[in-house]
């Protein structure tokens, strides 16, 4: 019983915040520690978790209209992954794009969700990703259905896919 109390009272010392003990009539002690590490933003921890589940499907098939781990198409898989962390996106890539916030090219972040045209002729949104990694302003990985001979889930620098590029959406804010 010593060696308990003169354990308690070292971390009591040592501690800079002083933490608080609480002793109950069973003989237990109820110890309060406050954290003396940096504190960490929750929405990091969200962003992190969201950014690395999606990983997770990397290399599942394309489907078109497909929207379960079986296969998705581009919206599908943004909605799927936002939708296991509580956040509800429409169906299709250009209703993803009417939602959140735009974000300016240097204040790009992972889970932000990054849009493109259809085709080369088209000025309306026909494809979404979201971005992993940021490298510097307007550098940055994305993670995507990709459609073309049905690769499925990949990541992909922007540079590799510029070509219709449109803008990014905030949907996690901080």
């Amino acid at each position: 019983m010593k060696l308990q109390r003169t354990i308690l009272f070292i971390i009591f010392f040592l501690s800079a915040n002083w933490p608080q003990a609480s002793f109950s009539g069973d003989r237990t002690v109820k110890l309060t520690i406050p954290l003396i590490s940096e504190e960490i933003e929750e929405d990091s921890l969200e962003i992190e978790d969201l950014v690395d589940y999606a990983k997770n499907f990397i290399g599942v098939p394309y489907k078109f209209g497909g929207s379960t781990p079986q296969g998705f198409d581009c919206s599908g898989f943004t909605q799927f992954v936002f939708k296991q962390f509580n956040y509800e996106l429409p169906r299709s890539a250009a209703g993803q794009g009417m939602i959140g916030e735009t974000v300016a090219e240097d204040d790009l972040r992972p889970g932000d969700l990054v849009f493109f045209k259809g085709n080369r002729k088209s000025i309306k949104i026909g494809h979404v990703g979201m971005i992993v990694h940021v490298y510097g302003k307007g550098n940055f990985d994305f993670i995507h259905a990709y459609s073309p001979k049905k690769t499925g889930i990949i990541i992909q620098n922007i540079n590799e896919r510029s070509q219709g590029y449109l803008f990014v959406r905030r949907i996690v804010s901080a």
